[in-house]
Order: structure tokens, then sequence, then C-alpha cells
């Protein structure tokens, strides 16, 4: 099972930009599942793979953290439970959009 974050204003989505990948990894076996709001315990309930491409701040430039803490201690703790996450990002204002989430994994960026 892998979920695909549509939640955080993300740029790209699977009836969009990244349809060509959701349609791979559905053709390679993946049952693909689409979050539309925030992440939680119940939303990753199941989940093998968390995938977060490209999400976008809710301020008006975009570039505050797309992500509550809240939400970062629950991926931690189910990544920490045995879940994989593929996060990814890009210029600004998606990198600093991202990077609380990254930050938790000790994974640092410029906000370019």
């Amino acid at each position: 099972m892998v979920l695909y974050d549509e939640g955080h204003l993300n740029a790209h989505t699977t009836s969009g930009g990244d349809k060509p990948f959701a349609d791979l990894i559905s053709n390679d076996g993946y049952t693909v599942r689409v979050a539309t709001g925030p992440l939680t315990t119940r939303s990753l309930d199941g989940v093998h793979v968390l995938v977060v491409v490209l999400p976008r701040g809710s301020n008006d430039s975009n570039d505050n953290s797309a992500f509550v803490d809240a939400e970062i201690d629950v991926i931690e703790r189910w990544i920490e439970g045995g879940g994989s996450r593929l996060l990814i990002t890009d210029h600004w204002p998606y990198g600093p959009a991202a990077a609380s989430l990254a930050e938790r994994f000790r994974v640092n960026w410029e906000g370019g």
C-alpha cells in the first residue's frame, strides 16, 4: 500500500503531473491510496510507503511549513514502526515548505 499525499497544496497529484508515477507503481502491483487531508495515525494505517511530492505552505508565498508538528510526530512514529517515506522537493518554495518534515530526520537543505 502506497499513500500519496495530496493534502498539503502539493504541486503534483496522482491525476496530474504524477499520474505516470502512480500508474507505474500501480502496474507494478502496489495499491495507491490518496490522502487529501492531514496525515494521521488512521490515514497511515496499513500503508507501507508514504509519498510526499512538492508540498506547499499555506501562506501567500507558500513557503511556510506544509506540516504541523502533530503530523510530523505521527509520521516519525510511523517510520520508527517500519514505514517508509519518499519525500520529493525542489526549488523555492517547496524546500522551505518541506523543511520541518525533513529536519525531523536530520536532513537539511537551503531555501533555494
